[in-house]
Formats: structure tokens, sequence, C-alpha cells
């Protein structure tokens, strides 16, 4: 017998399919990274939103009637750093405080939370 058959792949078969291969890996990396990305900042919300309304709660427990101003406050839950910005806005009424509660890791521009507000003057 003359008719000599190989049967296997050619070494450009092979670098295509590990071309194809590479590209569908990072492709599945990269989502993979978004996806945990994703995660963490709910997370950082979350953490804020409780932050936020934690700090509105003691103000509101603890009676106090702030006035007009912008004050800004330590507030770390877990590890994280979080700095409380609380602005107080008087209103037309002046029984009553308009609170903004702005949360954002400490140095950072980025505002994670944001919680509105109106407190009642105790009589």
């Amino acid at each position: 017998m003359n008719s000599k058959t190989e049967s296997g792949y050619t070494l450009i078969e092979v670098l295509v399919a590990l071309a194809i291969i590479s590209v569908a890996l990072m492709a599945i990396l990269q989502t993979l990274q978004l996806s945990t990305q994703g995660a963490r900042r709910n997370t950082m919300r979350s953490l804020a939103l409780h932050t936020a309304s934690n700090l509105m709660a003691e103000i509101k427990l603890q009676g106090q009637f702030p006035s007009p101003g912008i004050r800004h406050t330590p507030c770390p839950i877990g590890h994280y750093e979080f700095v409380c910005e609380v602005q107080s806005k008087a209103t037309e009424h002046s029984q009553f405080r308009q609170i903004t509660i702005r949360v954002q890791l400490d140095k950072q521009a980025h505002n994670h939370a944001y919680l509105h507000g109106i407190l009642m003057r105790r009589s």
C-alpha cells in the first residue's frame, strides 16, 4: 500500500483553536470581574444606606434639633471608614428642619448613599 493517510490536526488548526479559547476565556474573566465589582458596589451602597438610616435615627432619638449648616462626622461600619455629611436646612416653618445625610468613603468624592428627612422640634 502506497497510500499514506495521517490523521490529526495541523499546527494552524491548533493555533486557531487556542486563539478562540483564549478569547472566550478573556470574555469570561471580564464578565466575572464586572460581576464582582457590581456586587461590591451593591454591598457598599447597602451599608451606606444602613449607616445613613442609623445616623438619622440617632439624631431623632437624641432629640437633636440642629441649627442650619453642614457637619461631617465619621460613621464607620464594619471595616469601611464612611464619613457622613449631615446638612440641616431651615424650612418655612420654624419647628421643622430638612435633614440630608450623604455617606461616602473617607476622602472619596463619590457618594454611596443619600437620605433625606424632616425633623420636628420636640416641645
